[in-house]
Order: C-alpha cells, then structure tokens, then sequence
C-alpha cells in the first residue's frame, strides 16, 4: 500500500519518523539521505536514542555534497553509536555525480514501512520544507521493500570506493580537507538578503506564507542553528463575548504538548452559519492537549491575530471558540494549527479546494489507521462532527 506524502499541509517527516521510532514493534532503522544537520538531528535524536536502547539495530548513510552537511549533524549521528547498535557510512563521489537520495526504512521480522521523497535531515527538511514522498507499507518480501533494502545496503558497502565509514577519525579528516563546514559557516557562505539586487532591496515576486518548525522536545540541543523569528503580532482583544474568569478546579497535572504533535489539522463546523459563520468550536480535549497556555491563533499569510474565547460553568471550562473570518464564505472549511514556539499559526481552506482535499485525504487515512488517529466529536454522526488529527 502506498500513501503520498505532502509536507508541510498535511503531514510531516519529522513527526512520522519520530512516532515510528518510539513505537516498539520496529526492530531495524535505515536511512540513506543527501545532507544531515544538526537542526534536524535535534529533533529526533532521543527517538533514536530510545529505538536503540530498546535494542533496535540502525544504520545511515549520508552524503556531503553542495556544502549541505555540517559537522555538527554528523557528530550527533557518530554520538548514537555510543547508545546502540548505530552504523554511520558517508557517500561521496569525486567525479561530478551528486548524492542525492532520501530514503527511510523501518522494518520487523513481517513488516516494514519505507518512505522515498525529498525530505533530508535537517529542521527544515523534517517539518518546513515543500517536500514529497511517497510512504509504502508491506512485507519485508514485498519488490519495493527488498529494492529499497538493497538500495540501501549498497551505500553501506566499503567495498565501493565512495563509500567510508564514519569514525572520529574521518570526521575530522573530513574538516580538515574542507568537505564539511560547521553550521556557523554554513550560514555565512550563504547570508543573501532576500530581495536585494546590487545592493538594493525591491519588491518580492510572490508570497509570504509562515512556517515554523516544532517546540524542540525536552533535552535537545539548543544551539542558535536557526536564524531568530520576530516576536508574532499582539492579538487583540476580544469583547464580543463575555468571558468569566478562571477559577481553580482540582484536577490531574496536564502533559505538555509532544514536541511532534505540534500541528493539527481539522475539519470545522461554524458555530452558526447565519449568525457566528466566522467563529468555530474546538474539542474540549484540544484545551489540553494542544492550545494550552495560547491565547489567540495567528494567520500565516495575513499576520493577523484571533482571540481564543474561553467560557466558564461552575468554575470549569466548557467552551474553546476561536473566530477566523476567512472560513465565512467556505461551505466546509478544513483548518491547519501549527503550535510553535511562540503561538500557534492557522491557514484555512475549502473542503473542495486541492489543499482541503489534501487534507481530507489525511483525515481520512487516520480514522482507517489501527488505532484511529483521526478523532470526531460525534462518531455516529460524522457529517455533523469537527474532524481532527495530529500529524
């Protein structure tokens, strides 16, 4: 079976990868991709540290072409072997030949899941970037799976004379010889202000679409690898509706948001479609798995921020509204959440627009998966339900 993969929209590598790691039937971890970073590595390298305690067997294969690889990413990648059962191999080719495949394969003694895209390992290749893929699911005996696994075998072969193990002591032969640069000078090499030619900034020819990478999970390494983003715009205040103030209610501590979940995508009922056709209604269960501690949602395109509005009943809360005027003249608005660092980012669609499809596709390969991950507020009634998933 063989599902496409759309990231950022509706599903994101870093997130599967992580999931798929933690979950405890998968006995071996292969990769083979073009660039490693570690912006990337520090958001799934307790995955990987996790996998290998538990006694699962990984190996990846990295290429240092294009001035992509940093010496940072390949450290954290030779620190795993410390943890397990972890093989690093570099793949280059001095003639004018590119390494450039991004390969992804888990597997157990039956199964195994393969992901063959555009995606690499570095922060924006997990959760940013367009990227593209195609995620198969079969028997280990399956064509796709046993080409993919030989494939990948072969980058490991040192036989081949492109091929070499990644050991402390190539890493810093491999510096030394101007093969790979620390991040530090990564970003130097390539500081080009955006819209500047000749000295002077013009106009952009397209537009500004926000995407954030995840919260870093607890425990990463948080080295300034990534340029800082402005401070999201104050939201403003809401008065339309009155809301009671909080009051204490005894109840268990909340889970923080996992690092992975940090994008939802849903499709939404209005609360009205004559008089609120702009304000929709969140599960209640979003509260506290996903919007706890924001106050207001931020459109990605327009900047523009909306006011979460909570209402209290005897001294809990039983409403989480949100109003988002771009919904009023969709028919059957879907809605992607983006928790960030510093807020949570939101772009809407029509059901029946390709991004809405997209998304529906999504939700509706997770209310098949086993277990569900696609949740509905109203499971015998599902036209009627918000639909929603964490990806």
């Amino acid at each position: 079976m063989a599902t496409f993969l759309n990231q950022p929209l509706s599903f994101r590598l870093g997130h599967w990868l992580g999931t798929q790691l933690r979950t405890p039937r998968w006995l071996r971890f292969e990769a083979g991709v073009a660039w490693v970073r570690r912006s990337g590595m520090r958001h799934i390298q307790e995955d990987i540290k996790s996998f290998l305690a538990r006694g699962g067997v990984g190996a990846v294969s990295v290429g240092v072409d294009i001035e992509n690889t940093s010496v940072e990413g390949l450290k954290d990648l030779l620190d795993l072997e410390s943890h397990g059962s972890m093989e690093t191999f570099v793949y280059h080719n001095e003639s004018a030949s590119t390494f450039h495949p991004k390969i992804y394969y888990l597997a157990d003694d039956v199964f195994a899941q393969l992901v063959v895209g555009s995606f690499n390992i570095t922060e924006a290749g997990l959760f940013t970037n367009n990227e593209a893929g195609l995620l198969v699911t079969g028997a280990i005996g399956d064509g796709e799976i046993v080409a993919a696994r030989e494939a990948l075998t072969a980058l490991r072969r040192v036989a081949d004379p492109c091929v070499r193990r990644l050991t402390p002591e190539f890493l810093e032969a491999l510096t030394a010889e101007g093969y790979i640069f620390s991040e530090q000078v990564l970003r130097a090499r390539r500081t080009i202000a955006p819209g500047r030619r000749g000295g002077q900034r013009r106009p952009p020819l397209f537009g500004r679409i926000r995407v954030d990478p995840p919260p870093l999970p607890k425990g990463a390494i948080r080295a300034s690898t990534v340029a800082e983003r402005p401070e999201p715009a104050k939201a403003t205040p809401v008065s339309a509706e009155k809301v009671a103030p909080a009051r204490a209610v005894t109840k268990p501590p909340t889970p923080q948001v996992p690092h992975h979940e940090a994008t939802l995508i849903a499709r939404v009922r209005k609360v009205s479609v004559t008089a609120r056709a702009t304000q929709i209604q969140l599960p209640m269960r979003l509260e506290e798995a996903f919007v706890k501690g924001v106050d207001a949602v931020t459109n990605a395109v327009t900047a523009e921020s909306h006011n979460f509005v909570r209402t209290y009943a005897r001294g809990a809360q039983n409403t989480l509204r949100v109003e988002l005027p771009e919904i009023r003249n969709l028919n059957d608005p879907v809605v992607r959440f983006q928790r960030t660092a510093d807020g949570i980012l939101y772009r809407a669609f029509d059901r029946e627009s390709p991004e809405g499809q997209t998304i529906m596709r999504a939700l509706m390969e997770g209310l098949r998966a086993d277990p569900p991950t696609t949740h509905l507020t109203k499971p015998n009634s599902p036209e009627s339900s918000t639909w929603w998933r964490f990806i």
